[in-house]
């Protein structure tokens, strides 16, 4: 059932990278007009923010990869795929 738990993992994993996309997003749309309407930020918190916000999503990318690796795995751990 190693296949099951890591398919249930990668999918708990996706819903809640989701959100964190979601409020990294908006924190990059927060920095940005803070940089525009006060002096309390510079352009070097956007960056860090975009920064933050570009490896949330190259995280949920490889969610998405060990989901579909525990599919395979439970595809074939049930008697599926080639003999060669």
């Amino acid at each position: 059932m190693n296949a099951l738990h890591g398919y249930q993992n990668a999918t708990e994993k996706i819903s809640l990278r989701a959100s964190q996309i979601e409020y990294l997003e908006k924190s990059v749309d927060f920095t940005m007009e803070l940089l525009k309407y006060t002096s309390y930020t510079n352009y070097t918190d956007v960056l860090t923010s975009e920064v933050n916000l570009l490896s949330a999503q190259l995280n949920s990318i490889n969610d998405k990869l060990q989901q579909l690796d525990a599919v395979v795995s439970l595809y074939e751990s049930l008697g599926g795929g080639w003999k060669h």
